[in-house]
């Protein structure tokens, strides 16, 4: 199984726009859910929050995310699809 490492800097600012604009929503459907972050494979390996309004980067299009090490937008789908497993997709991570 692959351990993915973010980068604390990165991800931090993406924690507390969650924490700061419940609530949250499920992948894939929009129905409520507590605010959190969302695990994210497909243009690399990823976090972003869950929230509605969406955190969006400066230029407004996309939102912000923080990369695992390794798993940037560039790298190779195989390589995602090998370390992450199945096709693309997201799933909201819960609290231990």
């Amino acid at each position: 199984m692959t351990t993915f490492k973010f980068a604390l800097a990165d991800a931090a600012p993406i924690v507390e726009w969650a924490k700061e604009n419940a609530p949250g929503f499920y992948p894939y459907t929009s129905d409520p859910a507590p605010a959190g972050l969302l695990f994210v494979k497909d243009q690399g390996v990823y976090l972003m929050a869950n929230t509605n309004p969406r955190q969006l980067r400066a230029d407004q299009k996309w939102s912000v995310v923080c990369y695992a090490d390794g798993y940037g937008p560039d790298c190779d789908w195989w390589d995602v699809r090998a370390a992450a497993g199945g096709d693309a997709g997201g799933a909201r991570c819960h609290r231990p």
